[in-house]
């Protein structure tokens, strides 16, 4: 799997359609937003930026996770996607 071309919505509807096929639920997804995302069913997100902004907190571009506190969807990202 190539998130390295695209636009941001290309990128999340790839990997969002690839974390499926491994058994991963989502709970919303959003590709019409100006910064597409979505959430997974214990509320952890992902996004892609592709450049940095001033809104950026962690000065990083690519795919981010943002991962609740509860570890249920690191656990479940580690367990069906550590192939």
């Amino acid at each position: 799997m190539n998130l390295s071309s695209g636009n941001s919505r290309q990128i999340i509807s790839d990997l969002v359609d690839y974390m499926k096929s491994k058994g991963l639920i989502f709970k919303s997804i959003n590709l019409n937003d100006s910064s597409p995302y979505a959430i997974l069913f214990n509320d952890t997100s992902l996004g892609h930026r592709k450049i940095i902004t001033k809104r950026s907190k962690w000065k990083k571009t690519g795919v981010v996770f943002f991962c609740s506190k509860d570890g249920i969807d690191v656990n479940n990202l580690v367990s069906n996607l550590n192939s």
